[in-house]
């Protein structure tokens, strides 16, 4: 299920809905136990009647806290202790948040005796759901047979990223088709490729209820025709590209075309008044806030690289941003002075020597990147979107990867989409592989996508440090 940019499978509604019940369970155990009340249908109305926002305020909270720690990611086997600290940890820090709103907002609180036991028996309810879940089956319901139609390099890039399993579309890949006779029979990633030249007769021998149409070179009218033969007799038909993206949450740079952009989604948000109003709101919005609360880290980091590393504190260098037009960006300084001045531009690495023991800490921490809330302020970035990147390396890597400008029809982001789901980059690998989430994220940007990659932010600044 597509919502607003994200994709949503199943077994993540489940795990919200029934979060949700026992949030709402553990609430109302609290509130009897603590007041003393039967435990029916009244109690629970006058305790959402008396205490709305305090009631708000729990979900709202805890549903941040558990996707922070990753209680959503439905890969997670929660039979590993590893796993189950994570809910340990998810409800003591949302208790901690609440007990700080409470102290804010009094008139949004429940007494802290109801706090409690609500943190103790939300965290024992939601800890045996989450075993009970490992045991569920991977897959509710049979997964349908399918095969790719086109057994090119757009469909060995998707297998190899993906194998054969893919339970977001529940389908199991079983073979693959092409009308190349020197490929049939042949076997590419596990799969042996069978003719295409007679689609509705393969389909029906292989009991496909799945095509994936990959590769658009070289179809024909018949081809085509064909699979929409299929399609009548009930079998489902899918384009690679929105697979793809659905599956991996990029765009596959080297198998589209001009055709593909010019026709699908994005790229207008700048040229229409009330989206480019909307999010310039909410980069003030989330910037203003981000350096309300920040300032007296800030000022503590500013002493701290001053006395550690000396002057000065914050390293500015120019960067290309929306339209490719520089402007100066700014962050803490975490390399030794003068870094490049015998080697000129070359890209950062993970282990870099030039970067200092502090430094170390800064990055990986992202901690370096908080004056940058600055430049959003001053309208060269936006809170989420691309990297900016430098004049040099963007020279280098319009002549390697192909659609590459495309990254700078939106502001440069503090953090981003590719930041989020992809390591440190520092090769014309990295680049093109980054590119690829920037271009999902430029496609499908959202409030609800920005939202997401903020919490996924957080989620990489505790659980993924440096990644």
């Amino acid at each position: 299920m597509k919502v607003l940019g994200l994709h949503i499978d199943k077994r993540q509604i489940l795990l919200f809905l029934v979060d949700f019940i026992l949030l709402m369970l553990a609430l109302q155990v609290a509130f009897v136990l603590r007041l003393a009340r039967p435990f029916n249908f009244e109690t629970f109305s006058e305790m959402v009647d008396r205490y709305t926002g305090a009631t708000i305020s729990i979900l709202l909270v805890h549903f941040v806290c558990f996707y922070v720690f990753e209680l959503y990611n439905t890969q997670l086997n929660f039979l590993s202790f590893r796993h189950l600290a994570r809910i340990l940890l998810a409800v003591i820090v949302a208790g901690l948040i609440l007990a700080v709103m409470y102290f804010l907002l009094p008139n949004w609180r429940f007494g802290r005796g109801t706090l409690s036991y609500h943190t103790v028996f939300i965290f024992f309810s939601v800890a045996l759901w989450r075993v009970a879940y490992s045991f569920i089956p991977r897959e509710l319901e049979t997964a349908e047979r399918g095969a790719i139609l086109g057994a090119g390099l757009g469909a060995e890039q998707l297998l190899e990223e993906r194998g054969t399993h893919w339970p977001e579309e529940n389908v199991e890949i079983v073979a693959l088709l092409d009308r190349r006779k020197e490929l049939h029979g042949t076997t590419i990633a596990g799969l042996t490729v069978y003719d295409a030249s007679n689609l509705k007769q393969v389909a029906s021998s292989l009991k496909l209820t799945y095509i994936l149409l990959a590769d658009e070179g070289g179809w024909d009218t018949r081809l085509l025709g064909e699979a929409l033969d299929c399609k009548i007799l009930g079998v489902r038909i899918r384009e690679m590209v929105e697979v793809y993206k659905r599956l991996t949450g990029k765009v596959p740079v080297r198998h589209v075309a001009e055709r593909y952009f010019l026709l699908g989604p994005g790229f207008s948000s700048q040229h229409n008044t009330f989206e480019r109003n909307f999010w310039r709101v909410f980069d003030v919005a989330v910037a203003g806030l981000g350096l309300l609360l920040a300032a007296p880290l800030m000022a503590l980091l500013s002493l701290i690289v001053l006395i550690f590393n000396g002057r000065p504190v914050l390293f500015v260098q120019e960067r290309l941003g929306r339209d490719e037009v520089p402007f100066r960006l700014m962050k803490f300084r975490t390399m030794v002075k003068n870094a490049e001045s015998e080697t000129g531009a070359v890209w950062a690495t993970q282990d870099d020597p030039r970067v200092t023991r502090l430094g170390r800490i800064l990055r990986r921490s992202r901690l370096d990147e908080l004056p940058q809330l600055i430049n959003v302020l001053t309208g060269e970035m936006s809170i989420v979107g691309p990297r900016p990147e430098r004049e040099e390396f963007v020279k280098q890597l319009k002549k390697e990867i192909p659609f590459y400008s495309l990254r700078f029809s939106v502001r440069p982001g503090l953090t981003g989409w590719a930041q989020v789901n992809y390591r440190y980059g520092a090769s014309v690998e990295d680049s093109m592989e980054k590119l690829q989430y920037e271009l999902y994220y430029i496609q499908e940007r959202s409030l609800l996508l920005n939202v997401a990659i903020l919490l996924k932010t957080v989620q990489v600044m505790l659980l993924k440090p440096g990644s």
